[in-house]
Protein backbone atom coordinates (compact mmCIF):
# COMPACT_ATOMS: atom_id res chain seq x y z
CA UNK A 1 0.00 0.00 0.00
CA UNK A 2 1.64 3.32 -1.07
CA UNK A 3 0.92 6.99 -0.41
CA UNK A 4 1.88 10.22 -2.13
CA UNK A 5 4.86 12.05 -0.69
CA UNK A 6 2.64 15.03 0.14
CA UNK A 7 0.57 12.93 2.53
CA UNK A 8 3.59 11.85 4.54
CA UNK A 9 4.96 13.91 7.43
CA UNK A 10 8.73 13.85 6.99
CA UNK A 11 11.30 13.12 9.71
CA UNK A 12 15.01 13.90 9.61
CA UNK A 13 17.37 10.91 9.62
CA UNK A 14 21.00 11.74 10.39
CA UNK A 15 21.99 8.46 8.78
CA UNK A 16 20.08 7.15 5.80
CA UNK A 17 21.69 4.15 4.08
CA UNK A 18 20.22 3.37 0.66
CA UNK A 19 21.16 1.80 -2.67
CA UNK A 20 20.69 3.16 -6.18
CA UNK A 21 17.93 1.40 -8.02
CA UNK A 22 20.17 0.71 -11.03
CA UNK A 23 22.51 -1.49 -8.96
CA UNK A 24 22.10 -5.04 -7.81
CA UNK A 25 19.86 -5.18 -4.74
CA UNK A 26 21.98 -6.45 -1.78
CA UNK A 27 18.89 -7.49 0.16
CA UNK A 28 15.11 -7.39 -0.11
CA UNK A 29 15.25 -5.31 3.08
CA UNK A 30 17.38 -2.53 1.53
CA UNK A 31 16.07 0.93 0.70
CA UNK A 32 16.25 1.66 -3.05
CA UNK A 33 16.04 5.17 -4.53
CA UNK A 34 15.60 5.85 -8.23
CA UNK A 35 17.04 9.39 -8.29
CA UNK A 36 19.52 11.50 -6.35
CA UNK A 37 19.01 11.34 -2.62
CA UNK A 38 16.41 13.52 -0.90
CA UNK A 39 15.10 13.12 2.61
CA UNK A 40 11.55 13.06 1.24
CA UNK A 41 12.35 10.12 -1.05
CA UNK A 42 14.13 8.26 1.76
CA UNK A 43 11.23 8.72 4.21
CA UNK A 44 8.69 7.68 1.58
CA UNK A 45 10.64 4.56 0.59
CA UNK A 46 11.22 3.66 4.24
CA UNK A 47 7.54 4.17 5.07
CA UNK A 48 6.54 1.97 2.13
CA UNK A 49 8.74 -0.78 3.62
CA UNK A 50 6.96 -0.37 6.95
CA UNK A 51 3.63 -0.85 5.24
CA UNK A 52 4.54 -3.75 2.96
CA UNK A 53 7.16 -6.07 4.44
CA UNK A 54 5.92 -9.25 6.07
CA UNK A 55 5.23 -9.04 9.79
CA UNK A 56 7.72 -11.86 10.36
CA UNK A 57 10.39 -9.73 8.62
CA UNK A 58 10.12 -6.73 10.97
CA UNK A 59 12.81 -7.97 13.36
CA UNK A 60 15.21 -8.77 10.50
CA UNK A 61 14.43 -5.43 8.81
CA UNK A 62 15.33 -3.42 11.90
CA UNK A 63 18.44 -5.50 12.58
CA UNK A 64 19.58 -5.14 8.96
CA UNK A 65 19.39 -1.34 9.02
CA UNK A 66 20.86 -1.07 12.52
CA UNK A 67 23.94 -2.86 11.19
CA UNK A 68 24.30 -0.26 8.42
CA UNK A 69 24.47 2.84 10.65
CA UNK A 70 26.95 4.08 13.27
CA UNK A 71 24.25 5.06 15.79
CA UNK A 72 21.45 2.48 15.52
CA UNK A 73 19.54 3.83 18.53
CA UNK A 74 19.21 7.24 16.91
CA UNK A 75 18.07 5.64 13.63
CA UNK A 76 15.42 3.57 15.44
CA UNK A 77 14.19 6.69 17.27
CA UNK A 78 13.80 8.52 13.95
CA UNK A 79 11.88 5.63 12.40
CA UNK A 80 9.61 5.44 15.44
CA UNK A 81 8.92 9.17 15.10
CA UNK A 82 8.13 8.71 11.40
CA UNK A 83 5.55 6.04 12.27
CA UNK A 84 4.02 7.97 15.19
CA UNK A 85 3.84 11.27 13.30
CA UNK A 86 1.99 9.48 10.50
CA UNK A 87 -0.32 7.43 12.68
CA UNK A 88 -3.30 8.74 10.66
CA UNK A 89 -2.13 6.67 7.69
CA UNK A 90 -2.65 3.46 9.67
CA UNK A 91 -6.38 3.67 9.08
CA UNK A 92 -7.58 0.06 9.34
CA UNK A 93 -7.22 -2.83 11.76
CA UNK A 94 -4.48 -4.56 9.76
CA UNK A 95 -2.38 -1.41 9.58
CA UNK A 96 -2.96 -0.61 13.25
CA UNK A 97 -1.76 -4.08 14.17
CA UNK A 98 1.31 -3.56 11.96
CA UNK A 99 2.00 -0.21 13.66
CA UNK A 100 1.81 -1.79 17.13
CA UNK A 101 4.07 -4.63 15.96
CA UNK A 102 6.74 -2.15 14.85
CA UNK A 103 6.54 -0.14 18.08
CA UNK A 104 6.92 -3.27 20.20
CA UNK A 105 9.95 -4.30 18.12
CA UNK A 106 11.54 -0.90 18.72
CA UNK A 107 11.62 -1.64 22.45
CA UNK A 108 13.12 -5.08 21.80
CA UNK A 109 15.91 -3.64 19.67
CA UNK A 110 16.61 -0.77 22.07
CA UNK A 111 17.08 -3.27 24.88
CA UNK A 112 19.37 -5.41 22.72
CA UNK A 113 21.47 -2.42 21.65
CA UNK A 114 21.76 -1.01 25.16
CA UNK A 115 22.73 -4.44 26.49
CA UNK A 116 25.35 -4.82 23.76
CA UNK A 117 26.75 -1.39 24.62
CA UNK A 118 26.91 -2.32 28.30
CA UNK A 119 28.65 -5.61 27.57
CA UNK A 120 31.09 -3.94 25.18
CA UNK A 121 31.86 -1.21 27.71
CA UNK A 122 32.36 -3.72 30.51
CA UNK A 123 34.53 -5.89 28.27
CA UNK A 124 36.62 -2.88 27.32
CA UNK A 125 36.96 -1.90 30.98
CA UNK A 126 38.08 -5.43 31.83
CA UNK A 127 40.67 -5.43 29.06
CA UNK A 128 42.00 -2.08 30.26
CA UNK A 129 42.10 -2.75 34.01
CA UNK A 130 42.13 -6.49 34.75
CA UNK A 131 45.54 -8.06 34.21
CA UNK A 132 44.24 -11.58 34.84
CA UNK A 133 41.72 -13.57 36.85
CA UNK A 134 41.01 -17.00 38.28
CA UNK A 135 37.74 -18.45 39.52
CA UNK A 136 38.42 -16.89 42.93
CA UNK A 137 40.07 -13.52 42.32
CA UNK A 138 40.97 -10.80 39.87
CA UNK A 139 44.52 -9.54 39.51
CA UNK A 140 44.31 -5.78 39.00
CA UNK A 141 47.62 -3.95 39.28
CA UNK A 142 45.99 -0.51 39.52
CA UNK A 143 44.16 -1.64 42.68
CA UNK A 144 47.40 -3.02 44.10
CA UNK A 145 48.94 0.44 43.71
CA UNK A 146 45.93 2.02 45.41
CA UNK A 147 46.12 -0.44 48.31
CA UNK A 148 49.87 0.10 48.76
CA UNK A 149 49.24 3.72 49.75
CA UNK A 150 48.28 2.63 53.28
CA UNK A 151 51.84 1.41 53.95
CA UNK A 152 54.18 4.02 55.40
CA UNK A 153 57.57 2.57 54.55
CA UNK A 154 58.94 1.30 51.27
CA UNK A 155 59.84 -1.97 52.99
CA UNK A 156 56.17 -2.54 53.81
CA UNK A 157 55.12 -1.71 50.25
CA UNK A 158 57.74 -4.06 48.82
CA UNK A 159 56.64 -6.87 51.15
CA UNK A 160 53.02 -6.31 50.05
CA UNK A 161 54.00 -6.41 46.36
CA UNK A 162 56.01 -9.58 46.92
CA UNK A 163 52.96 -11.19 48.54
CA UNK A 164 50.96 -10.30 45.42
CA UNK A 165 53.61 -11.87 43.19
CA UNK A 166 53.69 -15.01 45.34
CA UNK A 167 49.91 -15.43 45.23
CA UNK A 168 49.83 -14.76 41.47
CA UNK A 169 52.45 -17.41 40.79
CA UNK A 170 50.91 -19.91 43.21
CA UNK A 171 47.46 -19.41 41.64
CA UNK A 172 48.14 -18.50 38.00
CA UNK A 173 45.22 -16.85 36.19
CA UNK A 174 43.06 -18.58 33.59
CA UNK A 175 42.75 -15.28 31.70
CA UNK A 176 45.80 -13.09 31.09
CA UNK A 177 45.57 -9.74 29.34
CA UNK A 178 47.56 -10.05 26.14
CA UNK A 179 48.61 -6.40 25.91
CA UNK A 180 51.26 -4.96 28.20
CA UNK A 181 53.22 -6.61 30.99
CA UNK A 182 51.83 -9.43 33.11
CA UNK A 183 50.67 -8.75 36.66
CA UNK A 184 53.79 -10.15 38.37
CA UNK A 185 56.07 -8.23 36.00
CA UNK A 186 54.27 -4.99 36.86
CA UNK A 187 54.71 -5.71 40.56
CA UNK A 188 58.44 -6.38 40.04
CA UNK A 189 58.75 -3.14 38.07
CA UNK A 190 57.12 -1.25 40.92
CA UNK A 191 59.54 -2.85 43.40
CA UNK A 192 62.44 -1.70 41.22
CA UNK A 193 60.91 1.77 41.09
CA UNK A 194 60.66 1.89 44.88
CA UNK A 195 64.31 0.83 45.20
CA UNK A 196 65.40 3.48 42.70
CA UNK A 197 63.34 6.12 44.47
CA UNK A 198 64.78 5.03 47.82
CA UNK A 199 68.30 5.39 46.49
CA UNK A 200 67.69 8.87 45.07
CA UNK A 201 66.05 10.09 48.27
CA UNK A 202 68.79 8.58 50.40
CA UNK A 203 71.51 10.28 48.39
CA UNK A 204 69.63 13.58 48.59
CA UNK A 205 69.26 13.19 52.35
CA UNK A 206 72.96 12.40 52.76
CA UNK A 207 73.93 15.47 50.75
CA UNK A 208 71.67 17.65 52.89
CA UNK A 209 73.22 16.26 56.06
CA UNK A 210 76.76 16.73 54.78
CA UNK A 211 75.95 20.27 53.68
CA UNK A 212 74.24 21.17 56.98
CA UNK A 213 76.80 19.57 59.27
CA UNK A 214 79.87 20.11 57.10
CA UNK A 215 80.83 16.47 57.65
CA UNK A 216 84.15 15.66 56.02
CA UNK A 217 83.90 12.89 53.40
CA UNK A 218 84.36 9.38 54.82
CA UNK A 219 87.28 7.38 53.50
CA UNK A 220 85.48 4.26 52.37
CA UNK A 221 86.62 0.71 53.07
CA UNK A 222 86.75 -1.78 50.21
CA UNK A 223 84.95 -5.13 50.13
CA UNK A 224 87.24 -7.45 48.16
CA UNK A 225 84.80 -10.38 47.93
CA UNK A 226 81.26 -10.79 46.67
CA UNK A 227 78.92 -8.09 47.95
CA UNK A 228 76.07 -10.47 48.81
CA UNK A 229 78.34 -12.52 51.14
CA UNK A 230 79.20 -9.38 53.09
CA UNK A 231 75.63 -8.08 53.29
CA UNK A 232 74.41 -11.54 54.32
CA UNK A 233 76.35 -11.04 57.58
CA UNK A 234 74.04 -8.13 58.42
CA UNK A 235 71.01 -10.19 57.36
CA UNK A 236 72.00 -12.98 59.77
CA UNK A 237 72.52 -10.51 62.61
CA UNK A 238 69.14 -8.87 61.94
CA UNK A 239 66.98 -11.93 61.33
CA UNK A 240 68.66 -15.18 62.39
CA UNK A 241 70.91 -14.41 65.37
CA UNK A 242 69.28 -13.44 68.66
CA UNK A 243 70.35 -12.34 72.10
CA UNK A 244 67.87 -12.36 74.99
CA UNK A 245 65.09 -13.10 72.48
CA UNK A 246 65.92 -10.02 70.45
CA UNK A 247 67.71 -9.69 67.10
CA UNK A 248 71.44 -9.35 67.70
CA UNK A 249 71.40 -6.27 65.45
CA UNK A 250 68.25 -4.15 65.57
CA UNK A 251 68.15 -2.10 62.39
CA UNK A 252 66.01 -1.48 59.30
CA UNK A 253 67.04 -2.43 55.79
CA UNK A 254 67.38 1.25 54.98
CA UNK A 255 69.70 1.91 57.92
CA UNK A 256 71.97 -0.92 56.80
CA UNK A 257 71.89 0.27 53.18
CA UNK A 258 72.75 3.84 54.23
CA UNK A 259 75.61 2.60 56.40
CA UNK A 260 77.08 0.35 53.67
CA UNK A 261 76.95 2.85 50.80
CA UNK A 262 78.46 5.53 53.06
CA UNK A 263 81.35 3.44 54.35
CA UNK A 264 82.15 0.83 51.67
CA UNK A 265 82.96 0.41 48.00
CA UNK A 266 82.74 -2.86 46.09
CA UNK A 267 85.63 -5.05 44.94
CA UNK A 268 85.92 -3.05 41.73
CA UNK A 269 86.27 0.19 43.68
CA UNK A 270 82.81 1.40 42.63
CA UNK A 271 80.01 2.93 44.69
CA UNK A 272 77.49 0.41 46.01
CA UNK A 273 73.86 1.15 45.11
CA UNK A 274 71.04 1.24 47.62
CA UNK A 275 69.00 -0.98 45.30
CA UNK A 276 71.61 -3.74 45.43
CA UNK A 277 71.78 -3.69 49.22
CA UNK A 278 68.00 -3.52 49.70
CA UNK A 279 67.42 -6.40 47.28
CA UNK A 280 69.92 -8.65 49.07
CA UNK A 281 68.36 -7.81 52.45
CA UNK A 282 64.77 -8.61 51.37
CA UNK A 283 63.37 -11.58 53.29
CA UNK A 284 61.59 -12.95 50.25
CA UNK A 285 64.67 -12.92 48.03
CA UNK A 286 66.80 -15.78 49.44
CA UNK A 287 68.22 -16.42 45.97
CA UNK A 288 70.11 -13.12 46.26
CA UNK A 289 72.04 -14.35 49.32
CA UNK A 290 74.66 -17.14 49.43
CA UNK A 291 73.50 -20.69 50.04
CA UNK A 292 73.68 -22.04 53.59
CA UNK A 293 76.84 -24.11 53.02
CA UNK A 294 78.69 -21.09 51.63
CA UNK A 295 77.63 -18.37 54.07
CA UNK A 296 79.87 -16.88 56.70
CA UNK A 297 79.31 -18.97 59.82
CA UNK A 298 79.01 -16.52 62.66
CA UNK A 299 78.73 -19.33 65.19
CA UNK A 300 76.80 -19.23 68.45
CA UNK A 301 79.59 -18.34 70.89
CA UNK A 302 78.99 -14.61 70.52
CA UNK A 303 75.29 -14.94 71.21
Amino acid sequence: MRYNKQSLILVHFEEHPFYANDKKRPSELAILLTADFTMADYCQSLFNKVLNIGLSEIHAFLKYHCNLVRDPLKWINSLEKLIKDNKGLFNNDDLLFRRHKFISQFDVHRHRLETDDLVNTRTQDLHETVNGFTDKREYIFSKVLENSIIFVTNEEKIAYLQDQIYEYRQNPPKYIRTSGKHFDELCLSEIDHLHDKEEILLKAEMKRKQSAEAIPPVEKMQITGKLNFFIDIFYQLMHESTFNDKPFLMATDRQIAEYIIRHYIDRNGKTISVKSVMTILEKNRPEKRPKNNKRFNLGEDAF
